[in-house]
């Protein structure tokens, strides 16, 4: 359902209404008050013109592959516009060139790093270096043929924007860059549609009548935020259920909670180790640390970039591998530490490969020294 933006254009009235019975009723009268578009949008957004919902209608005309292009020239016109780099301290005078790079390590996640940057760029420099967006992933040829120089295109489309704000909103450009320009300016699309609604003033008669007259210029605007006591409700809701205890009824309803549980009551599935100075927990699944031994198995990735716990001092670390048969990345252990130093990330192997040898007799082999295995 579109939720516009509107606004009472006179004050209320007292009249009634042949499809309410001819109850009284108070008569409110209501504008369409448009909406604010960037000055790229679309055409097919631009000339939109509706008088009822539809579904089926594109609304994201806007598509990776258009933002891709955007992001990919927006570096290159830096470049010709000697505005890439910052005054290198390394001192280079020479002109600069971008270098797409792809990075063929395999994240944790399964995905590729690309990354485009000048060719004097080195750590700690002001020369041009930039990430390409994780979902740009599948049409990195786009972007690579632009950067070096492939692409016969002199420009990018230009009117690929498809951005459509409430009235309401404040910001005075789109965040899209279009080239030569720049970021689109955005304009304020008057609306002429007449809504008007009809109250009752019996509390017995249970409708009221809302009339609209006009066809929409616009495209929808994007939908206002969820309302305040919708919020509040939902926030009582998430705090009654943390003061729920975990009664033998509600646990047997969350079957996939109480299963976690119940798999977790003893200690051969984790370690957790607390001296008052240093944390160490490990958690895991007997079968995935049991890929440690396969014979297929020969290599896994350590990953210290997860942050996904809102302690500011502790560490989330990740054991996993990618796996090519099922393309999807496999954990085999998770830990948390308090500290980053070498001493806990070796007290965090030692402990372990010692307890999955005691607890499960899973010794894993080392190709170093074994001439097989990890």
């Amino acid at each position: 359902m579109f939720q516009y933006s509107l606004k009472r254009s006179q004050p209320p009235e007292q009249t009634s209404s042949h499809f309410l019975e001819s109850t009284p009723c108070s008569y409110y009268k209501y504008e369409y008050t448009g909406v604010k578009i960037c000055k790229y949008l679309d055409p097919r957004l631009r000339d939109w013109h509706h008088s009822e919902e539809q579904h089926q209608r594109e609304l994201n005309v806007r598509s990776d592959e258009r933002d891709a292009v955007a992001w990919a020239w927006v570096i290159k016109t830096d470049y010709k516009r000697y505005r890439s780099c910052r005054k290198s301290t390394s001192g280079h005078t020479v002109i600069y060139r971008p270098v797409y790079f792809k990075d063929e390590t395999r994240q944790i996640n399964g995905k590729f790093i690309s990354k485009v940057y000048c060719q004097y760029w080195r750590y700690n420099n002001d020369h041009q270096y930039s990430v390409v967006p994780a979902r740009f992933n599948n049409i990195l040829f786009l972007i690579k043929n632009i950067i070096l120089g492939l692409e016969t295109e002199a420009t990018p489309p230009r009117d690929t924007c498809c951005t459509v704000d409430r009235t309401t909103r404040q910001r005075l450009t789109c965040d899209i860059a279009h080239i030569p320009s720049g970021c689109g300016k955005i304009v304020r699309v008057q609306c002429g549609v007449i809504w008007k609604v009809f109250i009752p003033h019996d509390p017995t008669v249970p409708y009221l009548l809302i009339t609209s007259h006009g066809i929409h210029n616009h495209p929808p605007p994007p939908p206002l935020k969820v309302p305040l006591d919708v919020l509040v409700k939902l926030h009582e809701t998430i705090t009654q259920r943390e003061r729920t205890p975990d009664s033998l009824s509600i646990v047997l309803r969350l079957e996939a909670y109480h299963k976690y549980l119940t798999y977790h009551k003893n200690n051969n599935n984790r370690i957790f180790e607390d001296d008052g100075v240093n944390l160490l927990i490990v958690t895991f699944y007997r079968e995935q640390v049991k890929l440690l031994e396969d014979s297929n198995f020969s290599s896994f990735q350590v990953d210290m970039n997860y942050k996904h716990i809102a302690s500011n001092t502790d560490h989330k670390i990740i054991w996993g591998t990618y796996n090519q048969e099922v393309k999807m990345t496999i954990p085999i252990l998770r830990a948390i530490v308090n500290s980053q130093s070498a001493e806990a990330y070796r007290n965090l192997y030692s402990k372990v490969f010692n307890f999955i040898a005691t607890e499960f007799s899973i010794r894993p082999k080392w190709y170093h020294l074994h001439n097989e295995g990890i």
